[in-house]
This record gives structure tokens, C-alpha cells and sequence, in this order.
């Protein structure tokens, strides 16, 4: 693209701002189109130590950013993103090259090898530009900003993402990834145009797209009502890009999606969208079976290449870790199934194992780069499996993993499952358990051999809405699966990351994105208080109910939302800005869900677990903010739909709150032996807060609402009818001058279903059936007051069986 046709780009996407442009959230995947986006290349240079001798440090080298750092060392008279380059590039009338990319970043590790350390691409941008970099996980509101002005100038997207713009920092011409003689050409190119009488127009179309930028970020549609209609429909939408073949949304790259993974496990959940659970499971199975599930060490890579999810880009990214640890957390309560469970729990021992700092926190990523090239520390030739393994263990890890001669990745060998769990096992002539135990002595054997060899770079940059991110998986697979440890494990990066990157006497903005070698020097962002406050609230569900640590939670998760609202909040609209100077906002989903998506997600959660009003208004005016563009654009707003279905119609699965957050309500299996045999047996556990109580089963007068636990008719089958309920206490209450039958504290009601839990514990596994609707009714009081008579539903699976994926 020449300079000349970027105002024509701009007369262009002006025109089509209105219509799907402007509404769609750009998608990851949109970002990584292009040359940037090639995984399957390898020799990808990573910054070399030698490379550094004799040379001088430009001003990244104190920079809290390894990304930063990897360039500190480059001819090039850098600057971080600060007032002294912009006061220098206007008093010097010169544009400015802005480089935004990231430290486990495969081509930006390319570009800076081959042009950003070399002194014939320095001296012309020292003489004609002022260089500045930026690492995007650092300044997510930067890289918004300046990705947008790329896919409008350009159409597509990626990093390293190179700009030009004018000394007021408005973009008038922008690309990827450029080799060493493409780049120089365009630097004179620019220059030249900069320097000639097409300045004003230069800047004439810097004003037009930055204008645009502002048009499309902080768009206001129309509220809308997200009734069960609306949200169906959304539903409907986001599945006709559904792959039927290999899973997933749409064609390569592949990306996991993890935010419409949690709308759609909802739309399962709740309103037995068997559409919506074949899309999750199917997708599921597909990526724990292929390539970009990391089969010895746990845990993902970023997306994969091709439609089959079996070639990777091996970068590891913890918000990944964290979002499929939480799908598989709900995929596993929607159907019993054993396997999701344990990969969601390698995932979590993979990022407690390697990505975990000393204090607790979690680090941000893995790089793609290693020792041989791209994915070579992932990837097996035939011999090394065979020396790794003995000859027996190592026939099953070739015959599982598909390993060959020839290999799947530049003469290696990619470990996924050719074929399907079940015909694997078939082959073999093997039962569930004892594959399994197969399959884990293989995997920790390969994990010792290959940790024999060079690990990739780690970024240990500790990002706050990441981490609050991965406690939410740990504290929600700590309860889940009944693992106190992770939820000690999220409990340990809270306490860590407050105590090295909140700020308590501070008046403004107390919370620090990002900490790197002990420095945490840039203010936190709506993403990072939000995310903290849903996990605050995690740890608060995953610990006894209504208890001294348990109210230190509910606060910590109302401290993070007061300071966000009085950061952030646009008072007018009812949503939120990114940063405190309010520019900027952001609603839609990429990798991350959006900052006012977990926002309405704290929300929900605080409204239902407090009953405080303000957290119901601020919910309200929230969600009509972005109901019109849940509406219009669903596929870019999945999780803002996921976060809404919570508010409106409350918690989903095995745990909910009721009489205005004062009970706490679960569904729990326990083993039960009667006649000698191990049953099935579940209870729902009832934990009231201290002065409050609920009727008992049969209450002593007959106005009163009874307690009681029922099931959808027909009855359904494998559950006995009968339900046990215990014993009441007996009380005189101030307002009533008869004794009441109530149940206070924690008590269980009961029933039993025939699924045998030894049955169960031998196979190994079960495959999904369906769910059951469990609804509570019941009227809760105090002794002062009583509430409403309500009712929830709890779900509990159904299982066969039959072995999955």
C-alpha cells in the first residue's frame, strides 16, 4: 500500500463504520493474519547476549518490561512511551516510529534481529524519527488504540505492529512485520513524505483516523432487552460459525475462544442447549486431543495454524491457562467427565510448576522460541521417544501420539491423538483406568527427558488481571474438585500481588498493572481491578461460607469495584473507560474478555452474594450500556452475554446464593454404603449466615413456606423420588408467640440415585447424558424480618457409561 491511498482507506472504512466495522469487536484472530502470523517457520532469533558486548544501553534498559529489555541493547535511540519523546519529536518536526509487540513474540524476535540491532536501520531512524517501543501487555489501552489504526489502514493486523505517526501521536500509516530491506525502503519512503510538501495531508489523515478510533471504541448503541429470545438468538449467531468438523469458531488460525466457550457452556447448563453443548464438548475434545494441548507438560499454546488444532504457535500464555482451566472446570461439573478434570489439573500443576514466582504470583508467558527453532522444545523425533521410554512405554507413546520417521512439524513429531480416546483404547484392548495409568507414567518419563533440554524464555512480568485471572482457576478448581491446596495456592497470589502492587496510601489510582524484577510502575487498568474482584469473590465461594475469612474476600472483591467505579466509571453511559483518563473504553472480547465484561461479572456476583443496591444499580446501568451491542455484534461480545445471563438469572452448576446473599446453596455427591455397596448418594448442603434461618420440610404452622427440594416431571430416571430431609430445631421467635420448626447453620437434604460410585471409580470416566435440574424453594427470615420465598435450581449431571474423547 502506497502512502497516497491511506486517505482514500479512511473516506473508505468511514463508510462502513456504521455498519458491521463498527460494531464487530476486532477478534484475535484478526490480529494475527498475515506474514506475523506463520507459525510453521522456525529460526526465529532470540535476543543474544554476545550481540550486547561493547555496545551501550539505550533507555529501555531500566524499563519493568522484559520486552522492552530485549531491545535495550539496539542501536537504536529508543524511547518507552513517555512525555520527554513526544516534547522531542515536536520540537524537532519529526514523525514518530512506534513499535508495539511483546517479549514471547516470534517475529517481533525476527525484526529485532534483523533490523532493529543492525546500525544501517539505526541510523536512519536515530536521524529521521523519534523510536519509541511498547510492550502491549503492559499498555493493553496503547496497543487498542494503535492495532485498530492498523486494521483500518491495512485490513489486517498483528505484531510487531510498526507505526508512523505525527509528533501529536496520531497514526497516519502503519504494518506488521517488514524484512531488512522492505523496512529500510519505507523508513526513506516515509521520510521522504514527511519531509515534502505532503506533510499537511500526512496529518490531515492522522487527525481523520484518530477520530475514527475514538468513533469506534467508545460507540453507544441503544439499550436493548437481553430476554431469553435475545439471548437464544445470540446463541444462534455465534454458532453458525461453528466448525463441524474439527470444532471451534471459524476457519485458521484457531483459537480456543474461551469466553464463547463459557456463554455457550452456560446456554448448556441452564437451558439444556443441546446445539450449545455439542459446539463446547466437541470443541474441548478436539483441542485436548490435538496439537495445541501441551500432552506432557500440561497446559495450552496460544492457537493453532490449522483447522485440526494441530499445529500450534507454541507461545504458552497464562490467560490462556487460566480461561481453559475454567472451561474445563464447568465442562466437567455439565457431565462428570473424569479426563476434564485432570487436564484442567495438569494445567494448574503445569502453571504452579513453572509458571509460579517465589512469592506465589504467576508469571505471564512462555515464548514459542527455543534451542533448534520455533516449537522445538515441544516437539519429538522418533528416537528420542524411544530413548526417553522403555520399548514397551514407548510402542504406546507412538502409537497414541501418532509418532513417526517422517514426523508432522519440520521432521519432528507434534504429540496429539490421531484418533479418537475410545478407538485408542480400543486398539489397545484397554480399560479406562488402566490407560490412564499408562498414559501418566509415559507422560511424567517424557516430561523428565525434556526437561533435560534448553527451556524457552520465560516473561516472569507479573500482570494483575491475568493473575486474577489464574486464581479464579485455581480458587474455582479448588472447589470443584475438592482440592483445598489450589485454593491455597490462590489465596498465596492474592496476598503476594496486594502486597507488592497495591498501594494503599495512595490517593489516586492504587493498584499497579504490572510488576518486573520488583518494579511495578505503571497504574492499573479497569481489566486488573475487575479481574480481581471476580476472583476475590472466587476465593470467597471456594472457603467456608459466612466465616471471618470469607468476609475478608467479600470485602476485598468490594474494594476492587468501589475503586473501579471511582476510576473508570462513565457516569453518563453507565460502562467503563479503560484507563482513568477516560479516552478510551473497551467492550469487546479478544483473547481476554474485555475489562466491562468482568465488570458486570464482579458485579453479579457481589449483587447476589451482599444483596447490597448499589451493586444491583451499577449491574443495571452496565448492562444497558452494553446490551446493544450484545445484541448487534454477540460473536464480539460472548462474554459481556455469559456475564449478563449471571445477572439476570444468577448462578449456574453446583453452587448459588439466596435471601440476598445471607444462604449459600450446593449440590455435593456423596459416598454413601448401604447393603455393603458403595451408592451414589447427593445432598444439598444449606449453609444460613448466623440470625438467619429457613422453614423447616413441615413447618408447625401451615401459613409458612416449607422448605423443600423437587425435580422437572416426569420424574427423572436413576433418581429415587424420596428426598431426606433432617430433623428441625425447635424455636420461639421475637415476632411470633409460637414455637417454628427451622433449619439454621448448615444442613443437608439428601437423595440417592442409582449410579454406583465404585461403578464409577473403575471405569474411570463417564460420558456426558444430560443434567438435572435440582430446585430449591424455601422463604429465609431473620428475627426480625422475613424475606420473599424463592427459588433456585442447582444442576447436577447425569452420567453413562460410555468413555469420551
Amino acid at each position: 500500500m502506497t502512502l497516497s491511498s491511506t486517505r482514500h482507506l479512511v473516506i473508505i472504512f468511514s463508510v462502513l463504520v456504521a455498519g458491521l466495522l463498527a460494531v464487530a469487536g476486532f477478534t484475535e484472530k484478526a490480529k494475527v493474519l498475515g506474514k506475523n502470523s506463520v507459525s510453521g517457520l522456525v529460526g526465529a532469533a532470540v535476543q543474544k547476549p554476545d550481540r550486547q558486548k561493547g555496545r551501550k544501553p539505550n533507555r529501555l534498559l531500566g524499563e519493568a518490561s522484559p520486552y522492552l529489555q530485549q531491545h535495550a541493547y539496539n542501536p537504536i535511540d529508543w524511547y518507552p512511551w513517555r512525555k520527554e519523546a513526544f516534547a522531542k519529536a515536536k520540537a524537532e518536526k519529526k514523525p514518530i516510529f512506534l513499535s508495539v509487540g511483546y517479549s514471547t513474540c516470534h517475529w517481533c524476535h525476527v525484526m529485532e534481529d534483523e533490523s532493529f540491532s543492525q546500525k544501517d536501520i539505526a541510523d536512519i531512524l536515530n536521524k529521521h524519527f523519534v523510536a519509541i517501543k511498547v510492550d502491549r501487555e503492559r499498555r493493553p489501552e496503547l496497543d487498542e488504540r494503535y492495532m485498530l489504526a492498523t486494521q483500518i489502514l491495512t485490513g489486517t493486523g498483528g505484531w510487531p505492529n510498526n507505526l508512523f505517526l505525527t509528533p501529536g501521536q496520531k497514526p497516519f500509516f502503519a504494518g506488521g512485520y517488514f524484512s531488512k530491506d522492505e523496512f529500510a525502503k519505507l523508513l526513506l519512503a516515509v521520510s521522504g513524505q514527511w519531509n515534502s510538501e505532503n506533510r499537511p495531508a500526512l496529518e490531515a489523515d492522522g487527525v481523520k483516523i484518530s477520530a475514527l478510533i475514538e468513533k469506534v471504541m467508545n460507540r453507544q448503541e441503544k439499550a436493548k432487552i437481553l430476554d431469553e429470545k435475545a439471548i437464544k438468538k445470540a446463541s444462534a449467531k455465534i454458532l453458525e460459525t461453528f466448525d463441524p468438523f474439527y470444532g471451534g469458531f471459524a476457519t485458521a488460525p484457531k483459537f480456543p475462544n474461551e469466553p464463547t466457550l463459557m456463554f455457550l457452556l452456560r446456554r448448556a447448563m441452564r437451558y439444556d442447549d443441546k446445539e450449545a453443548r455439542n459446539a463446547v464438548i466437541q470443541t474441548v475434545d478436539a483441542i485436548l486431543g490435538g496439537g495445541i494441548h501441551d500432552h506432557v507438560g500440561g497446559g495450552f499454546h496460544r492457537y493453532a495454524v490449522d483447522n485440526a488444532w494441530l499445529t500450534p504457535h507454541f507461545e504458552k500464555m497464562l490467560y490462556n491457562q487460566a480461561q481453559m482451566v475454567l472451561v474445563l472446570v464447568r465442562v466437567y461439573e455439565m457431565t462428570g467427565v473424569e479426563q476434564y478434570k485432570q487436564a484442567a489439573i495438569r494445567t494448574l500443576d503445569f502453571v504452579w510448576r513453572d509458571m509460579t514466582s517465589p512469592d506465589g504470583r504467576f508469571y505471564s508467558a512462555y515464548d514459542a522460541d527455543s534451542k533448534g527453532g520455533e516449537g522445538r522444545f515441544y516437539t519429538w523425533s522418533l528416537a528420542e521417544v524411544r530413548a526417553a521410554l522403555s520399548p514397551k512405554d514407548a510402542k504406546f507413546a507412538i502409537d497414541v501420539f501418532g509418532v513417526s520417521e517422517a514426523g508432522n512439524f519440520e521432521g519432528y513429531n507434534i504429540l496429539h491423538f490421531p484418533g479418537s480416546r475410545k478407538e485408542v483404547m480400543e486398539r489397545l484392548k484397554l480399560s479406562g483406568t488402566a490407560f490412564d495409568q499408562r498414559l501418566d507414567t509415559v507422560r511424567s518419563q517424557l516430561l523428565a527427558a525434556r526437561n533435560k533440554r534448553q527451556k524457552p524464555h520465560r516473561d516472569k512480568k507479573i500482570v494483575a488481571s491475568w493473575n486474577g485471572m489464574m486464581m479464579t482457576a485455581f480458587a474455582e478448581a479448588g472447589r470443584v474438585f475438592g482440592k483445598p491446596h489450589y485454593v491455597r495456592a490462590a489465596e498465596k497470589a492474592f496476598h503476594a500481588l496486594y502486597a507488592a502492587q497495591v498501594l494503599t496510601i495512595s490517593p489516586g489510582n492504587i493498584l499497579r498493572r504490572s510488576s518486573y524484577e520488583g518494579k511495578a510502575d505503571l497504574p492499573g487498568q479497569l481489566s486488573d481491578y475487575a479481574a480481581l474482584a471476580v476472583a476475590a469473590a472466587s476465593l470467597y465461594d471456594a472457603l467456608p461460607a459466612y466465616g471471618a475469612q470469607g468476609r475478608q474476600w467479600k470485602k476485598s472483591a468490594l474494594f476492587f469495584i468501589l475503586h473501579a467505579n471511582r476510576l473508570f466509571l462513565d457516569k453518563k453511559h453507565g460502562d467503563y473507560f479503560m484507563t482513568q483518563n477516560h479516552l478510551l473504553k473497551k467492550r469487546d472480547d479478544s483473547a481476554v474478555p474485555s475489562g466491562n465484561a468482568m465488570m458486570l461479572e464482579a458485579l453479579a456476583m457481589m449483587a447476589q452474594r451482599t444483596g447490597k443496591l448499589e451493586m444491583k444499580q451499577q449491574a443495571d446501568a452496565l448492562l444497558s450500556a452494553m446490551s446493544g451491542l450484545m445484541v448487534k455484534q454477540p460473536n464480539a461480545m460472548s462474554y459481556a452475554l455469559y456475564a449478563s445471563d449471571i445477572y439476570l438469572r444468577g448462578a449456574v452448576g453446583r453452587l448459588s446464593y439466596g435471601a440476598g446473599g445471607h444462604l449459600r446453596a450446593s449440590i455435593q455427591p456423596r459416598g454413601k454404603v448401604e447393603d455393603g455397596r458403595a451408592v451414589s448418594y447427593y445432598v444439598v448442603n444449606l449453609v444460613m449466615e448466623k440470625g438467619w434461618h429457613i422453614n423447616a420440610h413441615k413447618p408447625l404452622q401451615d401459613d409458612f413456606i416449607a422448605t423443600t427440594v423437587s425435580f422437572p416431571k416426569p420424574h427423572p430416571k436413576g433418581i429415587e423420588k424420596k428426598v431426606s430431609y433432617p430433623d428441625p430445631v425447635k424455636k420461639l421467635l421475637g415476632f411470633s408467640g409460637q414455637k417454628m420448626a427451622l433449619y439454621e447453620g448448615s444442613v443437608d437434604l439428601g437423595f440417592k440415585t442409582k449410579v454406583l460410585q465404585a461403578y464409577r471409580k473403575v471405569l474411570g470416566s463417564l460420558a456426558y447424558k444430560g443434567i438435572t435440574p435440582v430446585t430449591i424453594s424455601f422463604q429465609a427470615c431473620s428475627d426480625k424480618i422475613c424475606l420473599e420465598p424463592e427459588s433456585f435450581r442447582l444442576l447436577m449431571d447425569n452420567v453413562t457409561s460410555v468413555n469420551t474423547f
